[in-house]
């Protein structure tokens, strides 16, 4: 999701966090700086098989963008920064969560 959902229906669910971004102008260069949150929710039913699938899902993520960090663009490079454990409440029902922050998101490009 782009943003975090009214209602968690299916799980789990990934949605895009808080976004920070930074501009830099130098002649005819933009370049983008920022960081992103990933946020992975899982029902909390059984809290052991939910923290390790979780877990599972993240540190795939985490190896992708360590792997590819171009994977968001040719010009652009960006590497995984943090990841947090959270619990979540929507509605009286609490689910868990853990969020992979993307950061040092770097794009750059020519302006005319």
């Amino acid at each position: 999701h782009r943003t975090r959902p009214a209602k968690f229906g299916d799980l789990p669910c990934v949605y895009i966090g808080e976004v920070a971004l930074t501009f830099l102008h130098a002649g005819q260069v933009r370049q983008t700086g920022g960081a992103a949150e990933l946020v992975f929710v899982m029902n909390i039913a059984d809290n052991a098989e939910a923290k390790a699938r979780l877990d599972t899902a993240v540190d795939a993520l985490t190896e992708q963008f360590t792997s590819n960090p171009h994977v968001l663009g040719a010009n652009t490079v960006c590497e995984p920064m943090a990841i947090s454990d959270d619990v979540l409440e929507q509605g009286g029902v609490v689910y868990t969560a853990v969020t992979l922050t993307v950061g040092r998101i770097t794009i750059v490009e020519g302006r005319t």
